[in-house]
């Protein structure tokens, strides 16, 4: 079966107005309401943009560009600290590289700790 190609999706006056807000780092921790008032429109129609599956993907896809354009930055700024001796950023940086991996594993073998405290008590 052939795949049909998908068109970009082409968003509304109120849409284009709202994804403005929403791409505006400075807005991610505020409530539909204040971020409806940023964008001149009403709380119906965040949720009925929102509602349509074309709209919630185009967001995610222009979040992820500008994403992808910040990475740079990002990534110079954990290097500029880890080499200033930041143990956090150096951390997450060789996290990111697969160079480091955080272990909570602190099972015990409890036959081998019986077999070398018994060792250690015989040698006594």
């Amino acid at each position: 079966m052939d795949e049909q190609k998908r068109t970009e999706y082409t968003p509304t006056l109120a849409e284009s107005k709202l994804l403005d807000v929403l791409l505006d780092p400075a807005n991610r921790l505020k409530s539909v309401t204040e971020l409806c008032t940023l964008a001149g429109i009403g709380r119906t129609t965040y949720y009925e943009a929102f509602a349509k599956p074309d709209f919630a993907e185009y967001v995610k896809q222009q979040t992820l560009e500008l994403l992808k354009r910040a990475i740079p930055a990002g990534m110079n700024a954990l290097l500029k600290e880890a080499t200033r001796g930041s143990y956090p950023h150096l951390k997450m940086l060789l996290e990111m590289a697969g160079m480091y991996k955080e272990s909570s594993d602190h099972n015990v073998n409890v036959i081998g700790f019986e077999a070398a405290l018994k060792e250690l008590v015989r040698r006594e």
